[in-house]
C-alpha cells in the first residue's frame, strides 16, 4: 500500500515539474540576470562577464551599480574598486575619496539606476497594455467581421427570397394573360 502511494507521489511529481518546466526556465533566466543589468550593460558599457564577475564575488544589485560608476568616474578598473571594497574592507565614502571621486556620486549612481529601472518598468507595462489592447482589438474586429459575415449572408438570403417571391408573381401574371 506504501509503496503505491509513493509511486503515485512520485508520479505526480514528475508530471508537475514536466508541466512547470517551461516556468521555471522562464524564471530561472530572469534570476540569472542581476537587478540593475540593462543599467550596468547601457550606461556603463560593462560586459556579461563584467557583470557576472561582480556577482560571482558577492556584489549584488546597487552595490554593482556603486563599483560601476566609481571606476567609470576614476578611471579605475571595475576590480581595483571591488578590491578596495571586498578585500581592504573599505566604506563607500572612503573609497570615493581615495579615488577622487565626489561621494555625491555614490548616491547619485544608484537613484540614476533605479529612476532607469522605473522607466524600463513603465515602458514594459505599456508594452502589455500595447499587446494586450492589440489582442482585444483584433478580436473585436473578427466578433465585427463574422457579424458582418453573417448579416450579408442574410441579406442575400432575404434577396434571395424575395428574387424568388417577384419571379413567381411574374409567373402568375404571365400565366394569367
Amino acid at each position: 500500500m506504501k509503496k503505491s502511494i509513493c509511486s503515485k507521489m512520485m508520479l505526480l511529481a514528475l508530471g508537475l515539474t514536466l508541466v512547470a518546466s517551461p516556468v521555471v526556465a522562464e524564471d530561472a533566466a530572469k534570476v540569472d540576470k542581476p537587478e540593475y543589468y540593462s543599467t550596468l550593460q547601457t550606461e556603463y558599457k560593462l560586459t556579461d562577464e563584467q557583470i557576472k564577475s561582480m556577482t560571482d564575488k558577492g556584489l549584488k544589485g546597487n552595490d554593482q551599480v556603486r563599483v560601476a560608476r566609481l571606476a567609470s568616474k576614476s578611471g579605475k578598473t571595475l576590480d581595483e574598486v571591488m578590491k578596495m571594497r571586498l578585500e581592504q574592507k573599505m566604506g563607500w565614502g572612503k573609497i570615493a575619496k581615495e579615488l577622487g571621486v565626489d561621494s555625491k556620486e555614490i548616491g547619485q549612481a544608484v537613484s540614476d539606476a533605479n529612476k532607469a529601472k522605473h522607466e524600463e518598468k513603465k515602458a514594459e507595462k505599456a508594452a502589455k497594455k500595447a499587446a494586450h489592447d492589440a489582442e482585444k482589438a483584433e478580436k473585436k474586429a473578427a466578433k465585427d467581421a463574422e457579424k458582418a459575415e453573417k448579416k450579408a449572408s442574410k441579406d442575400a438570403e432575404k434577396a434571395e427570397k424575395k428574387m424568388a417571391q417577384e419571379a413567381k408573381k411574374s409567373e402568375k401574371a404571365e400565366s394569367k394573360k
